[in-house]
């Protein structure tokens, strides 16, 4: 399965383990339906990466994506920092 949901119902009706990212447990694990095990082994954060087009002006649109997604809850909740780079940044 590549199903992040359809692996966290899995494992919370007793099918195993699953590495999932915390956002995908949280609501499961807060519930008492999951249990986090083997926490000295989690992986390290992956960074995530907005491209865009330096050469245009950012949309509101685009505007709006880049503070919700460097907003430092949601930095904090995906497993790490949030980094600008650019001329549009």
């Amino acid at each position: 399965m590549n199903d992040g949901e359809a692996l966290v119902a899995a494992v919370a009706e007793g099918m195993g383990f699953v590495q999932v990212p915390d956002y995908m447990a949280a609501d499961a694990l807060r519930a008492g339906r999951l249990v986090e095990v083997l926490s000295r082994y989690r992986p390290p954060p992956l960074p995530i990466s907005l491209v865009y087009p330096s050469t245009r002006r950012v949309t509101p649109r685009l505007r709006a994506l880049i503070e919700a997604l460097t907003a430092p809850g949601v930095t904090k909740m995906l497993g790490g920092t949030a980094r600008r780079q650019g001329r549009g940044a």
